[in-house]
């Protein structure tokens, strides 16, 4: 925690992959209480290359510190109860499903209205919560894609990043799990 201007602030946070746990993360470096809710198996993060020693993606781990973690399915009734109550006691509710997601489990914004009205809830979603891709998922790439950015990218025989720090990020990975080196504009890395 670097500083404590959002301490006494309860965050849930059911996000998966990177921007939710970034806008948390933020957050509990505030000083927030964050509690990352992750499904049986976890967050699908966990498993990003690169590894740490113990199988965790370093990844996941960047982008989750701070935070408390609890597993809970939301599927069964009896984490269902858990949640609820986990919602009573919150200040901030962040997830990142697709639209509908949280109806099918029992929590539509009517339901989590009346069990903590002060609730600020974000839904994360690619394209919003309604219109023609609202049960598309998205991620950068598919972005840059749809908006003509990865037209600017190079050539399909030696591609350009057109966002360096997520392509080298991509690319180290891919070099460190493969324990050789790929080629970057010329660089050897």
């Amino acid at each position: 925690m670097l500083f404590s201007a959002l301490s006494g602030i309860r965050v849930l946070d059911l996000a998966h992959y990177i921007p939710g746990p970034f806008a948390t993360l933020m957050l509990a470096d505030f000083g927030a209480d964050v509690i990352k809710v992750e499904p049986p198996g976890g967050d699908p993060m966990r498993r990003m290359k690169p590894l740490d020693k113990d199988g965790i993606s370093l990844t996941y781990k960047a982008f989750n510190r701070n935070k408390r973690s609890v597993t809970l399915d939301l599927k069964t009734d009896t984490s269902k109860r858990t949640f609820e109550k986990m919602l009573e006691g919150a200040d901030i509710l962040l997830e990142s499903f697709r639209p509908n997601v949280m109806i099918r489990l029992g929590f539509s914004r009517t339901r989590i209205a009346k069990i903590n009205p002060r609730l600020i809830h974000c839904a994360l979603t690619g394209y919003g919560q309604a219109g023609p891709l609202q049960e598309a998922s998205g991620h950068d790439i598919n972005y840059m894609a749809l908006m003509g950015g990865l037209h600017a990218s190079g050539l399909k025989v030696r591609p350009i990043p057109a966002f360096p720090p997520v392509a080298c990020l991509l690319y180290t990975s891919d070099a460190a799990d493969e324990r050789s080196s790929v080629d970057l504009g010329g660089r050897r890395i």
